[in-house]
């Protein structure tokens, strides 16, 4: 299982995003960057329907476009 090949890239992506992220909070507030963790969600959904021929229903999409449009009003209310 560990030398699965969608183990092996999804271990590549993962610290990848770590190594990202981190230099990210070295430049950015916590309060302005965390928030951009829950388009991690929208990612996966996208993913699982393309790479993986997941059956995306219509809640699903319901619920990504909830996350989206949280996370675009918590990223417009920082410069308040």
């Amino acid at each position: 299982v560990f030398n699965h090949p969608y183990f092996i890239f999804g271990g590549i992506l993962y610290a990848t995003s770590l190594l990202l992220y981190v230099n990210v909070l070295s430049e950015v507030r916590l309060s302005v960057a965390y928030p951009f963790i829950g388009f991690t969600y929208v990612f996966v959904v996208i993913a699982s329907g393309l790479i993986l021929d997941e059956e995306i229903t219509p809640t699903i999409i319901a619920g990504v476009l909830l996350i989206f449009l949280g996370v675009s009003l918590l990223g417009a209310g920082i410069n308040s």
